[in-house]
């Protein structure tokens, strides 16, 4: 595209990066979302003919989910110098809002696509922008690793760590330590990973005959072997990879707990994605 010269009323301005814009084209934010009752805010700059930059704005509720549905901002002719997306509200992240914008020659429903010019999952941190956009997958969201160092639970209770709402979650590993106390039974821990139904979908033994008055450190993860040697005071066991869930929950599931038994200094890696849009 030439470079369109703009006279402003002291001084010339030449923007090569500017998009040349017809009277009544549209610029369109096709979105796909889940109802999350955030704001999502479109702006528009186009500098005229006449050398006056006018802005156009519009706000817009996802409270209802929707699905390849549009907002169109009427241009006047001239240079669109910037087009942004972006969430207001309550804190927001990736997977529950793509957007796709680009320029329409004619009216909704009538003409067709003629530049994209971005696409990309909005959140509370990332805004979709152009020029000089960036181009995401709908379909390939960012994985991220993180570990939690969990909080105790209550003496004689299980721990339990809830996975987020819309995410899939795969656990890497586990660490944690369980003191029994100075009831006497073995007891046999165990990790279990639910969905959100909930539905238990992974059941990790250790094997392990823990006897009373002991404190027995238990290890899980990807590629590991099962050892319970009796009376080590050490157990560990396997992690299927790829062992992915939805939403639910991974907790400890500890048979014949007794009153004074306190699992501690629990740790656990895992890799949390939010669900895709379909």
């Amino acid at each position: 595209m030439a470079e369109e010269q703009v006279v402003f009323h002291s001084g010339t301005y030449i923007n090569s990066q500017a998009l040349r814009v017809r009277q009544g084209e549209r610029l369109v934010f096709r979105r796909w979302n889940r109802a999350i009752n955030r704001n999502l805010d479109m702006v528009a700059r186009v500098i005229t003919k006449s050398g006056r930059m006018v802005e156009i704005r519009e706000k817009i509720n996802l409270s209802a989910a929707a699905t390849n549905t549009e907002v169109e901002l009427v241009l006047p002719e001239g240079q669109l110098i910037f087009a942004n997306a972006s969430l207001s509200a309550a804190t927001m992240n990736l997977g529950y809002c793509f957007i796709m914008v680009y320029i329409r020659q004619a009216a909704s429903g009538i003409g067709f696509p003629a530049m994209n010019l971005a696409s990309g999952w909005v959140s509370t941190f990332t805004a979709i922008q152009w020029p000089y956009p960036t181009f995401d997958s709908s379909i390939a969201n960012p994985e991220a690793h993180a570990y939690s160092e969990e909080s105790n639970p209550s003496a004689g209770a299980d721990w339990s760590y809830s996975v987020p709402a819309d995410t899939t979650f795969r656990l890497l590993s586990f660490y944690g330590e369980l003191v029994t106390d100075a009831n006497v039974a073995n007891r046999y821990a165990s990790i279990e990973v639910y969905n959100e139904s909930p539905t238990l979908e992974l059941d990790i033994n250790f094997g392990y005959a823990h006897a009373a008055s002991q404190t027995v450190r238990y290890s899980a993860g990807e590629g590991m072997g099962c050892c319970a040697l009796a009376g080590s005071g050490k157990a560990s066991a396997g992690i299927p990879r790829n062992a992915t869930n939805y939403g639910g929950k991974v907790s400890t599931n500890t048979t014949n707990k007794q009153a004074g038994d306190q699992w501690q200094n629990i740790v656990i890696h895992f890799v949390a994605e939010p669900q895709m849009l379909t």
